[in-house]
C-alpha cells in the first residue's frame, strides 16, 4: 500500500501528451458538475460535455497490465464524469483480477496488490482534469478530516 501511495505522488510516472490535437465539445458549466459530485460523493447519472480548449489528451499513460487509459482521459477532459467514474470502477475490477474471479467488485485487501503504476495513472488523470477536486489523494484527505 505504501508503494502505491508513493507512486501516486511520484513524478516518475508522469504522463505527457503525445499529440497536438485538442478535443472540443459542447460548452457547459463544469463547476456545477464538480460541486454536485463533490457534495454527494456520487457522479451525476449523466453529464453534458464541456469545452476542452487547448487541453491535450495525454496518450502516454503508463500501465503495468496493458490497460488503455486514453478513453478515461478523454471522458475526464470532456466533462463526462459519470462515464469516467464507471470506466475507473471497471478498470479497477480488471486490474485487481476480480473480473477473472467472476466478481464485479474489488476487496479493499486487493488494492495493495494492484500495480502502483496503474493507480498513479488513474490518480493523475482524475486530479488533473478535476483541477484537484477528485482522485485518491483527495479522498484520503477528505476521509482523514
Amino acid at each position: 500500500m505504501l508503494a502505491a501511495a508513493a507512486a501516486i505522488s511520484s513524478p516518475a510516472y508522469a504522463f505527457a501528451p503525445q499529440s497536438n490535437a485538442a478535443i472540443r465539445a459542447v460548452p457547459s458549466s463544469s463547476s456545477v458538475l464538480f460541486s454536485t459530485m463533490a457534495d454527494s460523493g456520487v457522479p451525476p447519472a449523466s453529464a453534458e460535455a464541456t469545452t476542452v480548449e487547448d487541453e491535450l489528451i495525454p496518450t502516454n499513460l503508463p500501465s503495468d497490465v496493458g490497460m488503455d487509459y486514453v478513453p478515461l482521459a478523454t471522458m475526464l477532459a470532456s466533462g463526462q464524469l459519470a462515464e469516467a467514474d464507471q470506466f475507473t470502477r471497471d478498470a479497477l475490477i480488471v486490474i485487481a483480477g476480480s473480473k477473472e474471479k467472476g466478481r464485479d467488485f474489488v476487496y479493499w485487501t486487493e488494492v495493495k496488490n494492484m500495480p502502483a503504476t496503474d493507480l498513479a495513472t488513474i490518480e493523475r488523470l482524475w486530479n488533473k482534469f478535476s483541477k484537484g477536486k477528485f482522485g485518491y489523494t483527495v479522498q484520503k484527505k477528505n476521509g482523514s478530516k
